[in-house]
């Protein structure tokens, strides 16, 4: 049987990682698609810090293997249900330390061929943002812009549906980054999820050039690391334009397609009271009771959403402008110009 720890980089990318730290740990932040086999539960977890913190080291320890030792069985049950994947396995922990060792000491002592990943959690992370930090400045972005509702997320789908590298920075965020950019989403992952997945999306790139939607640093409560951005800012630019017609269409099928959407709208209105008055925003809420969608979405954009774009539209000099009424037709004229000005002077 091999040596037991191993570094992170040199797991490979069918193998099965499996993070034994507690379920509140694993939900703030694991490693890539990493199953949860929590040694300790979030109270044991809280138990045994108290223990060592106030008694002792011994205490603290004498109290753990008590109640793990009961649930020995179940744990053994659920890690055979992931050998039998047949998948090369590595554990991890915090920092690879008493948990994730334990659990694979006493799997290899009775013939499991598991390893522990060195330095845990802590070490995963370390090298996950110097990459982040590092692939950021080798990949070249391409910046959609354009004011809400143009249809730059329906772009970027096509884009990748003809064979393009694309990063929807919304769809990892869950948030659109607008005052309605959490209305029919799933709740947002946590700060240190969002970063797990940026820096797959980027190493899992087939190419380095990158077509991405412009976007702020903050995206409801998790932020764009700034050498992302940086890098964005250096990338080339695609300015994107629709008919009122277009995105009045877009804005109303993107922000009511969700089961539950309209109470989330109606929840959010009292926001716009301070920008629009309080007229304006009681007639959206009867329209948005009335489902009566188009007209809201109208007024949004031409007294709120475009007028707070336009300082940042103005701050980039453009290597492409295309108009929208077709998506499919805006996305091959993308992928024409991306062929014959990116790739052919590459």
């Amino acid at each position: 049987m091999r040596e037991m720890w191993i570094p992170y980089a040199q797991v490979e990318e069918d193998w099965q990682l499996i993070d034994v730290r507690s379920p509140g740990e694993y939900a703030e932040g694991t490693i890539g698609e990493a199953i949860n086999l929590p040694i300790f539960g979030d109270e044991l977890r809280a138990e045994v810090g108290t223990a060592y913190k106030k008694k002792s080291v011994t205490e603290a320890k004498r109290r753990a293997v008590k109640a793990v030792s009961a649930q020995l069985p179940e744990l053994y049950e659920r890690f055979l249900s992931i050998e039998a994947t047949g998948r090369p396995i590595a554990m991890f922990c915090a920092r690879g330390g008493m948990r994730s060792q334990s659990f694979a000491s006493l799997l290899r002592a009775i013939g499991h061929e598991v390893f522990v990943i060195e330095g845990g959690y802590k070490a995963y992370r370390q090298h996950m943002l110097q990459a982040l930090h590092t692939l950021s400045g080798t990949r070249r972005f391409i910046v959609l812009h354009g004011n809400t509702g143009v249809g730059k997320t329906l772009i970027l789908n096509a884009l990748e549906e003809k064979g393009l590298d694309v990063i929807d920075i919304e769809a990892l965020a869950h948030h659109r980054g607008s005052m309605l950019g959490r209305v029919g989403l799933e709740p947002q992952p946590s700060q240190k999820t969002f970063e797990d997945r940026f820096y797959r999306a980027l190493k899992n790139a087939k190419s380095n050039n990158l077509f991405v939607e412009a976007e702020s640093k903050r995206l409801g409560r998790v932020n764009i690391d700034d050498t992302v951005l940086a890098g964005m800012r250096e990338g080339l630019h695609i300015y994107v334009d629709a008919p009122m017609w277009f995105r009045e269409q877009e804005i109303v099928r993107e922000y009511t397609r969700m089961e539950g959407a309209k109470q989330e709208l109606l929840a959010i209105m009292d926001n716009f009271r301070k920008h629009l008055g309080n007229e304006t925003v009681d007639e959206f809420v009867a329209l948005i009771q009335a489902n009566d969608y188009g007209p809201v979405a109208k007024v949004l954009m031409e007294r709120y959403y475009d007028p707070k774009y336009e300082y940042t539209s103005n701050q980039y000099t453009y290597d492409l402008k295309v108009w929208v009424e077709s998506v499919e037709a805006a996305a091959q004229e993308i992928l024409t110009w991306y062929r014959q000005s990116v790739v052919k002077d590459a």
